[in-house]
C-alpha cells in the first residue's frame, strides 16, 4: 500500500493526459515488459524479478493511481460535468477493490481466484478485463518458469519433445488448472491465433457455448477416450474436432495433455455419404429409406394433429418399352423429367421419392382429403403424359398408373402404408394403362391369398405334389395319334384341385416356374421315352424360362438322362415371349433348333400376331387359339380367319393344330381347310400318364362321341357353301 500511495503524485500530475488514455499507455507498457524476451539466464534473478513483475504492476499502480486521483477531484471539490452521468463515475468501492487485490499481488498471495469483479467496478469493467487477462498470463508465466527452473537437467529432451509437437498434424496443448501452458503451431493454425495469444487463457474460452459442458466434464475424466465437440476460431468460426485427453504427471506437476483433431473433412464426407445413403443419384430425389423415415415422422404428428397423411405410388407405363426402343440415355431423361414434374405437382410439406426403375412415391403430408387427393393423381396423370423433348426431334409420350393410400388414425405403421399403396398400384395395373386406384381391403385378401399360395407352391414342389397330365393330339385327316401335351396339374392336400390359371402366374411372378418347369420338362421326357418312336411330347415354356441361363443345359440333360431323341421334344411358346426380349428369345430358340428340337407358336391370333415374328423365328407349327375354334360353326368371319392362319402357316413351311376342338362339326371344317392337327375334348381330355390307355400311334375315341349330328352337318354344308 505504501508503494502505491507513493506514486499517487506523479499520478496526480500526469492525471491532466486523460484517464482512458493512461490507462491504456500503462497496459500496454506493463504488457510489453511482461513479453520482454529477457530471460532469466540473461540476467540475475532480481533484475529478472524487477523486469517482469514489478515494473509490469507498477505500470498498472500508475494507471490506477491516476484513477483514484480523479476520483478525488471529482469527489472533494470539483462538480462532476453535466456531461459526464453519475453511473459511470468510478466508486469509492471499485477503488478499495483494485486496492486490495493489488495488495495481495505484492504479498504473493495473489490466484485465480482473487481476480477483478468487472461489474463491480462501473467505468473500470473493461480495463479490469484487461488486467484479469494479464494476472492470469502472469500465474501461467510463474507457473512455466518454475518448472523451467526444476526441470533444467531435461532442457534438452524439452527441446526435442517441443520440436516433435510442432511437426504434429493434430492440435496439442499442455493446460493446468484448465489454462493453456503450451500449445503446437497446428492449433494455433486451426484456431487462427497466436501462441502469445492463447498461453495463460482458460480452455474454455475457445469452445463453442454448446459444447463447454461436455468438455468440461472431460476435463474432469482421467480416460483417453475420444470426444466430438466444436471450438471457435478467431474469426467465430465453429469447427468440429475430435479431442483426446488424459493426465500425465511431470516432476510431482499434473499437467493435461490434449490432442485436437480438426474433423471438417470427415463430417463432410460423412455427410455427402448419408446423403448419397438417403438420395437418388439419378434425380437426386429421396429414395425410399429417407421416405419411410420422413413418413414415420408425418404419422406420429398425425396423432397431434389429426391431419391425414397418404402414400402415392406412381408407374410409368410402357418405360422398358421406350427404354429399350430409344435407349438408355433417352430412358434417363425421361426419369428426370418425370421427377421435375411430379415436385411442380406437389407441396412443400409433402415429399417426392424415387423407388427405382420407373417407381416414385409421393408422401402427402399437407392434410388433403380424399377427393383432393384424386384432384392431385389426375394432376399428376396430364403432368406426365405431356410430350417430352429428348432431342433429336424425338417427342417421348407416356402416361402413369397411380395407387393411394391414407393413413387411419388407428392404423399408423409406415411399412403397412407403403405395402398397401403398393398394392392398389399392381391391382390397378392389371386392368391397364393411366389408372387410378385407392386401396380398399379386399385388395389385401387377395395379395394374402397370393402370398400363402406362394408359400403352397415352394411346399409343393418338396413334397411332391405337382403331377403331369398329357393331352392327345391327332391328324385331321384320320385321327391317328401325334402326339401329347404335357400339362402341369395341382392337387392340394387340404385345398384340393387348383387351377393352373390361378397358380401358373403366381409361380411366374416369384420365379418358382423355373424349379417347376425344369421338372416338368424331366416328366415329360422320361414319359415320352417309354411311347412309340412316331409320338412326340410337348411342353410350355414361360417367358421367365427364357431368362433362365440354365435352360438349355437343363433341356440338353433332360434328352440325355431319358434317352428321348431331340425330334421327339416341343416346346410350346407364347406371342408373349417374342416381345420381352427379342435377341435372348431368338438366341435361345436357335440353341433348341440346333439340338433338334422342334418349336411351336401357341395361342397365335391372341397377341401381337406380327407377321415379322414368323419369319425371323424358327417357329415349325403354329397352333391356333381356342376362341377361335369355338365359334367356328356359326360365326363366318372366324372360319375365314382361320382359313387364312392355315395358308400362312403352309405357305411359311409349318404345320398347323388347332386348339380346343369339341364337336365333329368343328373337325368336319378344319379337315376342309388342310388344318394338319386337332387338340381338345373331343379327342381326349388330359390325364395322368398311369390313366392313359395302352399308347400305339392310331388314336381310338376314348372321350369322343363318333358321327356328326344332322343340326352340325347343316352348319357344315351352310359354311362351305358361304
Amino acid at each position: 500500500m505504501l508503494f502505491y500511495r507513493s506514486i499517487s503524485a506523479f499520478a496526480v500530475s500526469a492525471s491532466t493526459f486523460g484517464i482512458r488514455q493512461l490507462l491504456l499507455v500503462s497496459v500496454l507498457c506493463g504488457t510489453a515488459y511482461a513479453h520482454s524476451p529477457i530471460t532469466p539466464q540473461e540476467t540475475a534473478p532480481s533484475h529478472w524479478f524487477w523486469l517482469h513483475t514489478v515494473l509490469p504492476l507498477a505500470a498498472i499502480f500508475i494507471a490506477l493511481a491516476a484513477l483514484h486521483s480523479s476520483h478525488l477531484r471529482l469527489t472533494k471539490g470539483s462538480k462532476p460535468s453535466a456531461q459526464i452521468p453519475d453511473q459511470n463515475a468510478i466508486s469509492k468501492e471499485g477503488i478499495d477493490v483494485f486496492e486490495r487485490t493489488l495488495d495481495e499481488v505484492l504479498l504473493g498471495s495473489v490466484t485465480s481466484k482473487k481476480r477483478f469483479e468487472p461489474d463491480a467496478l462501473g467505468k473500470l469493467g473493461r480495463s479490469a478485463r484487461l488486467i484479469n487477462r494479464i494476472l492470469d498470463r502472469f500465474q501461467v508465466e510463474l507457473f512455466r518458469r518454475s518448472f523451467e527452473e526444476e526441470n533444467a537437467q531435461e532442457t534438452g529432451r524439452a527441446n526435442r519433445l517441443s520440436t516433435f509437437s510442432e511437426g504434429a498434424f493434430e492440435g496439442l496443448i499442455i493446460s493446468h488448472q484448465g489454462r493453456v501452458i503450451e500449445t503446437n503451431r497446428a492449433l494455433c493454425d486451426l484456431v487462427s491465433q497466436t501462441e502469445s495469444e492463447m498461453i495463460g487463457r482458460h480452455l474454455t474460452e475457445f469452445i463453442a457455448p454448446d459444447s463447454i459442458e461436455e468438455a468440461l466434464v472431460n476435463l474432469k475424466l482421467d480416460t483417453a477416450s475420444p470426444y466430438e465437440i466444436e471450438i471457435i476460431s478467431s474469426s467465430g468460426e465453429y469447427i468440429p474436432v475430435e479431442v483426446r485427453a488424459r493426465t500425465v504427471e511431470i516432476n510431482g506437476q499434473k499437467l493435461r495433455a490434449t490432442a485436437v483433431r480438426d474433423i471438417r473433412e470427415q463430417r463432410a464426407a460423412h455427410a455427402q455419404i448419408l446423403h448419397m445413403a438417403q438420395h437418388d443419384l439419378l434425380t437426386g430425389l429421396p429414395n425410399r429409406q429417407l421416405l419411410r423415415s420422413r413418413l414415420e415422422k408425418a404419422l406420429k404428428r398425425q396423432k397431434q394433429t389429426n391431419k391425414p397423411v397418404a402414400v402415392l405410388l406412381i408407374d410409368i407405363d410402357r418405360f422398358k418399352d421406350i427404354n429399350d426402343l430409344y435407349g438408355h440415355p433417352i430412358g434417363d431423361k425421361l426419369i428426370k423429367t418425370t421427377a421435375a414434374r411430379l415436385e411442380a405437382c406437389t407441396e412443400k410439406k409433402d415429399t417426392v421419392a424415387r423407388f427405382g426403375g420407373d417407381e416414385f412415391a409421393i408422401l402427402v403430408a399437407s392434410g388433403k382429403s380424399r377427393s383432393q387427393l384424386g384432384e392431385l393423381a389426375k394432376k399428376i396423370q396430364a403432368a406426365i403424359s405431356e410430350p417430352i423433348d429428348v432431342g433429336n426431334g424425338i417427342l417421348v409420350r407416356t402416361t402413369a398408373c397411380i395407387g393411394i393410400k391414407i393413413a387411419k388414425a388407428d392404423r399408423l405403421d409406415p411399412d403397412a402404408l407403403l405395402a398397401n399403396a403398393d398394392i392398389a398400384l399392381y391391382r390397378v395395373k392389371d386392368f391397364g394403362r393411366n389408372k387410378i386406384s385407392f386401396f380398399q381391403a379386399f385388395m389385401a385378401a387377395e395379395v394374402a391369398l397370393r402370398r400363402t399360395m406362394e408359400d403352397d407352391l415352394r411346399l409343393a414342389l418338396e413334397k411332391g405334389q405337382f403331377e403331369v397330365h398329357y393331352q392327345a393330339q391327332a391328324r385331321t385327316m384320320d385321327r391317328k395319334t401325334r402326339g401329347f401335351e404335357a400339362l402341369l396339374r395341382w392337387n392340394h392336400p387340404t385345398k384340393g384341385a387348383i387351377s393352373p390359371a390361378q397358380f401358373i402366374p403366381i409361380a411366374e411372378e416369384t420365379g418358382l416356374i423355373v424349379p417347376i418347369g425344369r421338372w416338368v420338362i424331366e416328366q415329360a421326357c422320361q414319359a415320352a421315352a417309354q411311347w412309340p418312336q412316331t409320338l412326340r411330347v410337348s411342353v410350355n415354356l414361360s417367358p421367365v424360362q427364357f431368362y433362365d441361363d440354365q435352360l438349355i443345359p437343363h433341356i440338353e440333360y433332360a434328352l440325355l438322362q431319358s434317352g428321348l431323341e431331340a425330334h421327339r421334344l416341343e416346346v410350346e411358346v407364347t406371342e408373349s415371349i417374342l416381345i420381352e426380349d427379342d435377341a435372348r428369345t431368338l438366341s435361345a430358340l436357335n440353341k433348341l433348333k440346333e439340338l433338334g428340337v422342334t418349336i411351336a407358336l401357341d395361342d397365335f391370333g391372341t397377341g401381337y400376331s406380327s407377321l415379322s415374328y414368323l419369319r425371323r423365328f424358327p417357329f415349325d407349327r403354329l397352333k391356333i387359339d381356342r376362341s377361335f375354334i369355338s365359334g367356328i360353326t356359326h360365326t363366318p368371319e372366324y372360319l375365314a380367319i382361320i382359313r387364312a392362319v392355315i395358308d400362312l402357316g403352309h405357305a411359311l413351311g409349318m404345320e398347323v393344330i388347332a386348339e380346343g376342338v369339341e364337336t365333329e362339326a368343328e373337325v368336319a371344317l378344319l379337315h376342309s381347310e388342310r388344318c394338319d392337327e386337332i387338340q381338345g375334348y373331343l379327342i381326349g381330355r388330359p390325364k395322368p400318364l398311369s390313366a392313359l390307355e395302352p399308347i400305339s400311334d392310331t388314336f381310338h375315341y376314348a372321350d369322343a362321341k363318333a358321327g356328326t349330328s344332322k343340326k352340325d352337318s347343316n352348319i357344315v354344308r351352310a359354311l362351305e357353301s358361304a
